[in-house]
């Protein structure tokens, strides 16, 4: 029987600090950059990635790719990652699934070099998936409120000028 590794209090607080700190990411870049760079400094990790609707960030690399399976979906929205990912055929990738409320928006992925070294921190990643998700799902809940409000502004300034200008039609007929 193997004992069992615990988890380094630091390793802990660092990733309980990300998870607090995601929602002070300006935007999907900045947000995959933070976990990104504090996930791949996890034991028994060797690299790390991001793949949200089928684009894929990596620390190494500062430039966003587009997943090949991504071509897959006729939907624009990327509905999860698919069998057709060529890290899911690699048994040293884990993936967690970015899933929020309404729908699953890509994934995590860390690749393992030692599974017992990552095993105390598996859920703490889960969790964080699960925050990146919630928090990609508010920043695009947020921009179609601001462009409803925007457009029912413009609307309401249109209809306030045809208002005043029929007014004015009547008063003159008047």
């Amino acid at each position: 029987m193997t004992e069992r590794i615990q988890a380094d209090p630091d390793v802990l607080g660092r990733l309980l600090l990300l998870q607090g700190t995601l929602q002070a990411a300006q935007d999907q870049k900045q947000l995959a950059e933070m976990v990104i760079h504090e996930l791949s400094d996890l034991p028994g990790i060797t690299d790390c990635f991001v793949c949200v609707e089928g684009l894929i960030q990596r620390l190494v690399h500062s430039d966003v790719s587009y997943c090949p399976s991504s071509l897959d979906f006729e939907d624009p929205g990327f509905q999860a990652c698919c069998s057709s990912c060529p890290y899911s055929r690699d048994a040293a990738w884990l993936r967690f699934a970015l899933q929020a409320p309404q729908k699953n928006y890509g994934s995590l992925h860390l690749k393992v070099k030692d599974e017992d070294a990552f095993a105390p921190y598996k859920a703490y990643v889960g969790n964080t998936a699960n925050l990146m998700a919630i928090y990609v799902e508010n920043a695009r809940s947020n921009r179609a409120l601001n462009t409803v409000n925007r457009d029912l502004d413009e609307n309401v300034k249109q209809r306030t000028r045809l208002l005043l200008e029929s007014e004015e039609r009547n008063r003159v007929l008047v």
